[in-house]
């Protein structure tokens, strides 16, 4: 009688604790079709409305002025033809011109190191007759949503040109070009750690075994953090300064990203998992493009209806056939446009086990003990073994303007590093303005960034190379 009522005392305690999740997985289901239903509203709907009603609102405003004396019928017609060449025209420029200058900046002197199936490893050398800084830049580039190509978006609108302008040679790691599904497939995040210790080792001989600097942008940075943690030896050795960009280090205070992913029903994010294993452990490009788009409300401006209304706002299209035509803002927002387009993003698949890495930050984020969601050959990652094992000196930079990673992402950083960490806060920039603005860089621009992210970086390393 006794074993029977400790059965049916467990399978009570088995359906409480069923019913239970199956009340959080219908709440959370509920939560993301509601989600999903405003983002659809907001970010496309809305948009195609009122793009709508504007272009309406430019045929019916150069009707009265035609109609009123203020310009001949001929130079209204001919307006409403040029705008709608210009729309038409737009979506073909995104596809042809965007595509053939995004990513287009080379270097000087750039020198092939070394490759794998995965990456490839170059240096760039300062210009002649720049003054050499006593160190160099090491990139952490590979998979990142809509291609790690863009930190070489333009020859004049690029990352890597204000280190090289400042004398510090920079080592890109980067993904290949041509990488098949399957070998993005095979990619761990435990194997992008050995990557980047394997390149970066190739990378301190050639700098003399001097050591560099060690940086990571956005999608790529908590890589790089993981990096840091796994192999804390490696990298004092060879690294002064580690610096982010934009990076989401508690998911969780992003809340456009993190509520999409929250909100999604377990059962789905293991039905994605499953999915992507059965592909051969990757997520298509396109998928990661979907889930990025609806929540940050950039639907409309990909589809055609919305490109058609960019280009009706920009006459100067309908007179454009190549690149040689364009000014510099053409140039930046066609390549700007191109690589957040479908079909780049369907270019960029993610190896699964690292798109797992980076949901279980968006879901759970870090919290004091500073753990990060993954375990390097058997250990749990810690961002504490930086502080305990390493002298390296840490800072990551905000755009006060970004509506995608917040600064208050960093503040656990902040909470729990003290002067080992620099929280950096430039109240005018914005998720990708580091890349696409180059003239905040320097001192002189009205909207300049101060601190310069260069200037603290080798403040850093002093202060690293003075054991303070």
């Amino acid at each position: 009688m006794r074993q029977s009522l400790d059965q049916l005392h467990r399978l009570n305690a088995l359906a409480a604790k069923g019913l239970s999740c199956g009340k959080r997985e219908l709440t959370r289901a509920l939560g993301l079709n509601l989600l999903l239903s405003n983002s659809m509203v907001q970010g496309a709907v809305v948009p195609a409305m009122r793009a709508m009603a504007e272009m309406q609102g430019d045929v019916a405003e150069s009707w009265l002025d035609a109609l009123s004396g203020k310009k001949g019928l001929s130079a209204h017609l001919k307006q409403m033809n040029r705008r709608m060449l210009s729309g038409l025209k737009y979506g073909w420029l995104v596809d042809h011109l965007g595509r053939e200058l995004f990513g287009s900046a080379t270097f000087d002197g750039e020198q092939p190191l070394a490759n794998n199936e995965l990456m490839t490893l170059s240096y760039l050398p300062p210009p002649a007759g720049v003054e050499l800084q006593p160190t160099a830049l090491f990139h952490v580039g590979g998979f990142l949503p809509f291609s790690d190509r863009i930190f070489r978006m333009l020859p004049e609108a690029n990352l890597f040109m204000h280190f090289l302008a400042r004398g510090i040679g920079v080592y890109a790691m980067e993904l290949k070009q041509d990488v098949s599904v399957g070998q993005v497939g095979s990619c761990t995040l435990a194997g992008l750690i050995d990557m980047i210790d394997e390149l970066s080792d190739i990378a301190f001989d050639h700098a003399g075994r001097r050591r560099m600097v060690l940086e990571g942008y956005c999608g790529l940075a908590m890589p790089t953090y993981a990096y840091l943690a796994a192999r804390p030896r490696e990298a004092d050795t060879k690294f002064d300064v580690a610096f982010t960009m934009v990076a989401p280090v508690d998911g969780r205070e992003c809340k456009l990203l993190h509520e999409s992913v929250a909100t999604t029903p377990k059962h789905l994010l293991w039905a994605g998992g499953i999915m992507a294993e059965l592909l051969g452990g990757y997520v298509p490009g396109a998928s990661l493009q979907t889930g990025m788009d609806i929540p940050l409300g950039s639907l409309f401006y990909k589809s055609p209806l919305g490109r058609f209304a960019t280009g009706w706002k920009q006459q100067a299209c309908a007179g454009i056939s190549r690149a040689e035509q364009l000014d510099g803002s053409q140039r930046r927002e066609l390549a700007g446009a191109y690589w957040i387009s479908p079909d780049n993003a369907r270019l960029c698949p993610m190896p699964a086990d690292v798109t797992g890495f980076t949901t279980r930050l968006w879901v759970d984020g870090i919290d004091e003990s500073l753990e990060l969601p993954y375990r390097y050959r058997g250990s749990q990652l810690s961002l504490r073994t930086i502080v305990e094992q390493t002298g390296i000196q840490l800072a990551g930079f905000y755009g006060g303007k970004d509506l995608v990673v917040p600064e208050s992402t960093a503040r656990i950083l902040q909470r729990t590093m003290g002067q080992r960490y620099t929280h950096v806060v430039h109240p005018r920039a914005g998720h990708i303005s580091y890349v696409m603005s180059p003239k905040i860089w320097s001192a002189d621009h009205p909207a300049a960034l101060e601190p310069n992210p260069i200037d603290l970086v080798l403040e850093l390393r002093e202060r690293r190379r003075n054991g303070e």
